[in-house]
């Protein structure tokens, strides 16, 4: 039975034990193991219910045909199995490839016995297992295979990806270039309406290109709940495949400047009063942003309605080919939101079998609420169009990247992706890290893992989709959490937590495919716990790694020479969920942890901030070594390397740092350009800390006066 259990288990990716990063084993438990097997779908655990399903999982390609898909790069040999009983040994089978635009490449193959290479009996029948070549060149693609023989027909999935991911002219050259990161949210302009809106990103992008950058990152820019929680995480929302209408600058749209009752509502003493009211609350209030807009929004419907549909524009029927090409995704999206309105909870907790996408309840709604359903498609709609702008203008811009979109690990349990496919996903689990000395408790995300199985049933449709519908509007991706291509660590409250493996080389494959399609650049944020063979399969396939200044030593736990860091790399010197250049010299991201109770132990805070202390005498190495202080700031620097006040300059001289490392690319932090000392994020918190609200401290409006911007980007450019 335990042996049985064992091979289930690793059959579906769960590991045997895993070594933290302080390098202790952790053995997984038959108890976590059912749990896990229990979120697959796996209802009973006696010895011959788990023996039958070993067995159907052994028997499927040999009574099926084919695995369920077969992945080639496009310097490998395409060699795929075929299984086939004995009856069909010596007869002359027909191969149909069938590629994403539906072009078809046909071949025929003799089933001949010196193909075989195993057999096998089930249930009194003989199978054989053939290896057979497959010379004809085959561009990289996405390819459905049909087998026909002896009148019977096998199908299948093959991926023939480049070897390489898609590489921009800038990094094939060896260039060395720089860009800034920005939360989107944070911007303050007098013309926005309480939150940073797509017209916001445009003017920000041509002041920052003006002065020397070639790249813009933001965060991820999902769709929330539009009544959102404590939880406002960009990294945990309805849909990573579409965009958050919160991002609108509605006051750009045809339908906002045409409509009688919004230009009659915008001149109110009531409009004026909530604008002002929600642009001078010192964070961001996403509950009042959306009402306000949500309001503009639905009245900008009824002119669309009015006028576009019911003449059927130009307008209109772009709105009706959107729709058209975003098809049963998009509208599964928009009735999720309209159910979502008027429930006004997690959907688990819907009524009259709501939470059940395919239940009869679901059909009536949608057939009742047509319209509503259509007003949030319209929302969505205005943001692609929105943030295709935006792009453009990269474009028009000639940036040599462009705009840099962030890509969330996982889908949220209470979203739209689990929803719509609930046996996609393992759950009650989540995502998240074993504990370290940074985080003792561990973290969780509030993320749900997905089935690899059924990933692999379903011919990993659902990721394809995530990168494309990233990817069309960025040159750049960075994915979050990239270990997640070979494994996740998957937590159970009761159980604790082990790791679930995933075919590492189709998910890599189709990363490759994909960038190569949209000519995307691909970043993979890999911090953390390093699985073995992980940066060989990155830099085998051009896949560029994240370097952080603040986590990069060596064997000795020095702080690297700038020689030291691969070119195939974008270098930041720190993340949304780490300090800021001068939050980390002043222990900022300590003193928060603590305050905000993730250190359980004092002993935890004091070895923090012994480790600070620590680096805050290496980085005087290492900034003094690079010739990195900024103006001679070296004294300033030395006077306070405990820590006591922030040392002048201090965010240009670690830039610096950055800016010399042997990276392609350096990601400036916009909230160091200005100094700011609050973090953007603190990871494990919700109410603790005002995460994803915090503001920049200037307005848009003023930063090309204000000076600040333009020197800092001036004096980094140096260097690149």
């Amino acid at each position: 039975m335990p042996n049985l259990l064992r091979k289930l288990s690793e059959i579906y990716g769960i590991t045997s034990f895993y070594i933290d990063k302080m390098g202790v084993k952790h053995l997984t438990s038959d108890v976590l193991r059912k749990t896990f097997l229990k979120s697959f779908g796996i209802k009973s655990f006696t010895e011959k219910a788990i023996e039958k399903k070993v067995k159907d999982f052994d028997d499927f390609p040999w009574l099926n045909g084919f695995e369920y898909n077969y992945t080639f790069f496009d310097n490998e040999k395409i060699e795929i199995t075929l299984y086939v009983n004995k009856n069909l040994i010596g007869k002359r089978a027909k191969f149909t490839f069938i590629n994403e635009v539906g072009t078809k490449f046909f071949t025929t193959k003799a089933l001949d016995k010196k193909y075989i290479v195993k057999t096998k009996n089930i249930d009194g029948e003989r199978y054989f297992k053939l290896l057979l070549s497959f010379g004809k060149k085959l561009t990289p693609d996405y390819y459905d295979i049909v087998a026909e023989v002896g009148g019977i027909e096998y199908k299948t999935f093959l991926i023939i990806a480049p070897k390489s991911s898609f590489l921009p002219t800038v990094i094939k050259n060896k260039e060395k270039i720089l860009g800034l990161n920005v939360q989107l949210y944070a911007i303050q302009s007098k013309q926005n309406m309480g939150i940073g809106d797509f017209s916001d990103l445009k003017r920000f992008i041509t002041l920052t290109h003006k002065y020397g950058c070639e790249f813009i990152g933001v965060n991820p820019l999902g769709v929330m709940s539009s009544i959102p929680s404590r939880d406002v995480s960009p990294y945990r929302v309805f849909s990573r495949e579409y965009i958050n209408y919160i991002y609108l600058d509605l006051t750009e749209v045809d339908d906002f400047k045409k409509s009688k009752d919004i230009q009659k509502y915008i001149k109110t003493k009531e409009y004026k009063d909530e604008l002002k009211k929600i642009k001078s609350s010192d964070v961001i209030n996403y509950r009042a942003v959306f009402d306000f807009k949500l309001k503009l929004l639905k009245l900008m419907y009824e002119q669309f309605k009015n006028y576009e549909i019911r003449n059927n524009t130009v307008r209109a029927r772009y709105f009706q080919k959107f729709l058209n090409s975003e098809g049963e995704k998009l509208e599964n999206l928009c009735l999720f939101e309209a159910i979502f309105e008027k429930q006004k909870k997690y959907w688990k907790d819907w009524a009259n079998n709501l939470w059940d996408i395919n239940s009869e309840d679901v059909k009536k709604f949608k057939k009742a609420n047509i319209d509503k359903i259509k007003f949030y498609a319209y929302a969505h709609w205005l943001s692609h169009l929105q943030l295709c702008e935006v792009e453009s203008l990269t474009k028009k811009l000639k940036m040599k990247i462009g705009l840099y979109l962030d890509v969330p690990v996982g889908a949220a349990s209470d979203g739209v992706e689990v929803w719509e496919k609930t046996s996609g996903f393992m759950d009650e689990i989540d995502i998240g890290t074993p504990p370290d000395t940074i985080r003792p408790k561990g973290q969780t995300w509030g993320l749900i893992p997905p089935n690899p199985i059924e990933m692999k049933k379903n011919h990993y449709v659902d990721f394809r989709n995530l990168l494309r519908k990233n990817m069309r509007y960025a040159n750049a991706i960075r994915l979050d959490h990239s270990f997640s291509l070979m494994r996740l660590f998957c937590i159970s409250k009761k159980n604790g937590g082990a790791y679930i493996n995933y075919d590492f080389k189709d998910m890599v494959a189709i990363l490759c495919l994909e960038s190569y399609k949209n000519k995307c650049l691909v970043i993979g944020e890999d911090l953390g716990n390093v699985p073995d063979g992980f940066p060989e399969m990155m830099i085998k396939h051009n896949i560029l790694s994240n370097k952080i200044l603040f986590r990069q030593k060596d064997e000795n736990g020095n702080f690297l020479d700038t020689g030291k860091y691969p070119y195939l790399s974008l270098c930041q010197v720190s993340t949304h969920d780490q300090a800021t250049s001068c939050g980390y010299w002043i222990a900022e991201d300590i003193e928060v942890n603590n305050k905000c109770h993730l250190l359980p132990k004092k002993e935890h805070y004091i070895a923090n901030l012994n480790e600070r202390d620590e680096e805050r005498e290496d980085f005087l190495r290492i900034l003094k070594k690079t010739k990195s202080f900024y103006k001679n700031n070296e004294k300033s620097f030395v006077k306070n390397v405990h820590g006591q006040e922030v040392p002048k300059n201090l965010e240009y001289s670690f830039n610096i740092y950055g800016m010399k490392t042997n990276c392609a690319i350096f990601l400036i932090k916009t909230a160091d350009v200005f100094a700011q000392v609050e973090m953007e994020n603190v990871p494990g918190t919700v109410d603790e800390y005002p995460n994803w609200r915090i503001k920049l401290p200037i307005l848009l409006d003023d930063m090309e006066s204000d000076g600040r911007l333009r020197k800092f980007l001036k004096e980094m450019k140096k260097y690149r």
